[in-house]
């Protein structure tokens, strides 16, 4: 398992049991990363996928805020992976 997607699952597990809360303010990318010893960028992939399912959301010059719950199925579905959606940038 890639270690952002197991950055992202252990943020979605703290979001769906409660310990991150709706409107509750995300550790900075550096500060996460500093606190679960990873890099800055799994923290970013982490937080890219979490964004594009609906559980967070970024505001700009503020950081990222808890949303509370992924999109509808039709708006993740065609939200893609943060993976995939990396890959066709690179083509």
């Amino acid at each position: 398992m890639l270690k952002y997607t197991q950055a992202y699952t252990m943020f979605k597990e703290m979001i769906a049991d409660g310990r991150l809360r709706r409107g509750e303010r995300m550790p900075s990318i550096r500060r996460a990363a500093e606190l679960y010893r990873i890099s800055r960028t799994t923290v970013q992939n982490a937080y890219f996928q979490l964004a594009a399912e609906g559980y967070i959301y970024a505001k700009p010059q503020s950081g990222y805020f808890v949303a509370g719950g992924p999109k509808a199925p039709a708006d993740t579905a065609s939200a893609g992976s943060y993976r995939q959606q990396r890959r066709s940038v690179q083509l």
